[in-house]
């Protein structure tokens, strides 16, 4: 167990007692993936787990359908231990576009390759971020998928993102947003589309 590498929690009711658990523990300190969905998770358990220095060596977290606020979000993008994520799954969560923005603009995310974020609540405007990052350049997967107010505007503006250019991979899952990829260079690159 010295040398567990790999931590799937995925559905086990774990709460922030478990997270706290998890964070705590040395022998967890070679872990470099974390699935911890579905868990019933608060800012707390998340705050935990991104304050750990057991687990500075995670490059997968994934923490779908928790409850998580931009509260928390705040503490894991500024946190050093989770500098090496390259990807990051917070899908399901009410973190909306204050907490898109905290992950587009922090330093501390920058070699994210995937970012799944999936029905969080952004609105349009929220994506307008992804025109302003510095960061961000390494992503090649993107998941908004079932944010159903983004529209026109919100895809407009991930189609002028300049941080986006390695781009391969986009997930909308709604096939009325296609035709304003349609008019870009964007959708060149992309090898890979979903929006259903």
């Amino acid at each position: 167990m010295n040398k567990l590498q790999s931590l799937h929690l995925f559905m086990n009711e774990i709460h922030d007692e478990g997270a706290k658990m998890i964070a705590s523990h040395e022998q967890f300190q070679h872990l470099t993936l974390l699935d911890v969905g579905q868990n019933y998770l608060s800012d707390e358990g998340l705050k935990s787990i991104a304050m750990s220095w057991n687990l500075k060596n995670l490059k997968t977290l994934k923490a779908s359908v928790n409850r998580f606020t931009a509260e928390s979000i705040e503490t894991l993008v500024t946190s050093v231990p989770m500098s090496h994520l390259t990807f990051l799954g917070l899908s399901y969560n009410d973190i909306r576009g204050e907490g898109l923005l905290l992950i587009v603009t922090s330093p501390n995310l920058q070699h994210l390759s995937t970012l799944i974020l999936d029905s969080i609540g952004l609105r349009h405007n929220d994506t307008r971020i992804f025109m302003e990052s510095q960061y961000l350049n390494e992503l090649t997967t993107l998941s908004l998928a079932f944010n159903e107010r983004l529209g026109k505007k919100g895809v407009q503006y991930l189609v002028q993102s300049s941080c986006l250019k390695n781009l391969t991979s986009l997930h909308l899952r709604k096939k009325s947003l296609v035709k304003y990829l349609l008019p870009s260079p964007f959708l060149a690159k992309l090898k890979n589309i979903q929006l259903k």
